[in-house]
Parts: structure tokens; C-alpha cells; sequence
């Protein structure tokens, strides 16, 4: 019986003059750092998308132990509750302010599966650019499932796959913030 071996790649991505790491399994990243703005702010513009999202999922505050120009050793460090049913997600969303912005908001399921890196695993987003994120729980968006009254989408951060859930209430997940829209 032969032995299989799973290559884990670092890549290594320019942005501006900074070199920043990423662990994935293939050989590129679908979503590179360089698509990435650091507004230095613990939020990231995604370039292709237009889309501002906060760094650190809710309940969590990003530790920058780096210099402000480099992401890879910034840390999420868990400040408050980080996992809530789905109307409590909403709701925390529609009272968010952080980086001077009110306008936050729960990512739609299109724009959630756009920080989703497909050539990566465990987990399924550019580590760099989201630092330290939730693998045991599912990421929620904000759009309801329109076949079945009473679900609403969901993202699992481990794998980069979509389901639904009809536990709205009692189902914990975590949230990722974003403001602007595709």
C-alpha cells in the first residue's frame, strides 16, 4: 500500500511592499491577499467585489500584533458572545458601528460565498485576510431560503459549502460583517 501525501503550499503574496502568507491546499488562492485592501482599521475592501468587511467575526476584537502594513499576525480574540441564532444576528448587524461606519450589515449569501476561497480547507477563507477564523461553526447570511418558509442560508467555514438551516432560532452561528453590496 502506498502512501499518500497532501501537499500544503504557503504562497507567498505581494501587496504594495508587504509579503503576506497564506496556508491552502492546491497550489493558488482564489482569492489572493493582493484582491484585499487593508484600511488599517481591522476592516479589508475586497477590490473585485467592492465590498467592506469587518476583519473578525461579532464577538470577537482583532489584536494587530503586527506592524499596521502586515495581516498575518493579526489574532481575533474573543471579546463578547461570538455565536447567535439567526434574528439575533440580524438584529446585532442593524445596530453595529465599528471603523466609524453604522452601516453594517449581514453579507447576503452571494456576497458571504465571495470570501469563500475555494482552494483552500479548514478553513475555506484567505487566512491572511481573515485572521483566526471560527471552523466549528457555520457562518449565516442574511438571505432566507425562498423554497422553504421559515430557513435561511448559512456558510460552513470549514468546508466553503452552502446548506440552510430551519433552526433559525436555536441553531448558534457565527457572523461576519459587511458593508457596501455587490
Amino acid at each position: 500500500m502506498k502512501n499518500k501525501f497532501i501537499l500544503v503550499a504557503m504562497l507567498c503574496l505581494p501587496v504594495g511592499s508587504q509579503v503576506l502568507a497564506q496556508s491552502c491546499i492546491g497550489t493558488e488562492s482564489g482569492t489572493p491577499v493582493s484582491q484585499f485592501v487593508d484600511n488599517e482599521d481591522g476592516t479589508v475592501t475586497d477590490t473585485k467585489t467592492g465590498l467592506m468587511w469587518k476583519r473578525c467575526p461579532e464577538g470577537y476584537v482583532l489584536n494587530q500584533s503586527g506592524t499596521p502594513a502586515d495581516m498575518t499576525d493579526d489574532v481575533c480574540v474573543v471579546s463578547t458572545t461570538p455565536y447567535y441564532n439567526w434574528p439575533a444576528a440580524l438584529s446585532r448587524a442593524n445596530g453595529a458601528v465599528y471603523a466609524g461606519y453604522d452601516d453594517w450589515r449581514v453579507p447576503n449569501i452571494k456576497e458571504l460565498l465571495s470570501a469563500i476561497d475555494y482552494q483552500c480547507y479548514n478553513p475555506a477563507q484567505n487566512t491572511a485576510v481573515f485572521p483566526e477564523p471560527q471552523v466549528m461553526f457555520d457562518y449565516w447570511s442574511s438571505t432566507p431560503d425562498s423554497a422553504y418558509s421559515g430557513d435561511a442560508w448559512d456558510v460552513d467555514m470549514k468546508s466553503g459549502r452552502e446548506s440552510t438551516s430551519d433552526q433559525l432560532f436555536t441553531t448558534l452561528n457565527f457572523v461576519l460583517l459587511v458593508r457596501g453590496g455587490l
